[in-house]
């Protein structure tokens, strides 16, 4: 895997939300969408309604919002996986075991522990890209920033 720093406007949209952690999430969310509630095209195209994001917020603030806001300590997690060095030479992405030899072990703080389980993103074979894991963390975060800033900078890893 390695580390990128992407704007969030490039962030991919979440295929389906809603799992074992989240069911009334899921359940709200195939009642909105139906059986298409899984489809990423369908995800994008709802994604800024106002009952699409009145079930993100009304279901994930609570999990999310414990450790601080989610803008922040992203932000804290980039700028700081920015100093690693390839970041900091101006590398477009920075392989895992350079990243994780530069970063702290233990870590008690939010943003680092965005560092340690950083969203995961894959790539399909007609070159569309979707999470492997992370699409609710990075949704959330979605809905705050990327309205008055599209480019702002989200740390994920690419699985190779």
């Amino acid at each position: 895997m390695r580390y990128a720093v992407i704007e969030v406007q490039n962030l991919p949209y979440p295929q389906g939300l809603g799992k074992d952690e989240y069911p009334s999430l899921k359940s709200r969310m195939q009642h909105l969408l139906g059986n298409t509630w899984s489809n990423q095209d369908v995800n994008k195209n709802a994604f800024w309604t106002l009952e699409y994001q009145t079930i993100l917020h009304e279901e994930l603030s609570a999990g999310f919002d414990r450790a601080g806001r989610i803008e922040d300590i992203v932000r804290d997690a980039t700028e700081l996986a920015q100093t690693v060095a390839g970041f900091a030479q101006g590398a477009a992405s920075v392989d895992e075991s350079v990243f994780n030899s530069a970063v702290p072990a233990k870590t008690s703080n939010a943003y680092e522990l965005w560092l340690r389980d950083t969203p995961i993103l894959g790539t399909g074979s007609d070159g569309t890209t979707f999470f492997v894991d992370g699409r609710h963390r990075t949704s959330y975060l979605r809905s705050f920033v990327q309205q008055r800033d599209p480019s702002f900078p989200v740390l994920v890893r690419f699985a190779d």
